[in-house]
């Protein structure tokens, strides 16, 4: 099955991109291209950290800390995991 992209773009002169590659992709490669779109801005943010013990993202806070939604650990990053002492 071929799609005519320029077809795409004439038909509509401002297309939103998601709805064109949606048209053009099969479901599967347009699921892994908004799993790598997610993935490429969750890296660029400076903030977000990897929790070490269950891989979930974390946000950590000014002072390094952070804690994991998911398994609860309490970490302080720095130039390495060490327990958060700040936490409460």
């Amino acid at each position: 099955m071929g799609v005519n992209v320029v077809s795409l773009m004439t038909a509509n002169p401002c297309p939103d991109p998601q709805q064109v590659l949606r048209r053009v992709l099969t479901p599967e490669l347009f699921e892994r291209h908004e799993e790598l779109t997610l993935q490429r801005m969750l890296d660029r943010m400076a903030d977000l950290v990897y929790c070490p013990r269950c891989s979930q993202p974390v946000l950590e806070d000014s002072t390094h800390c952070a804690q994991c939604t998911r398994c609860r650990l309490d970490l302080r990053f720095s130039v390495a995991f060490e327990p958060c002492q700040l936490r409460v």
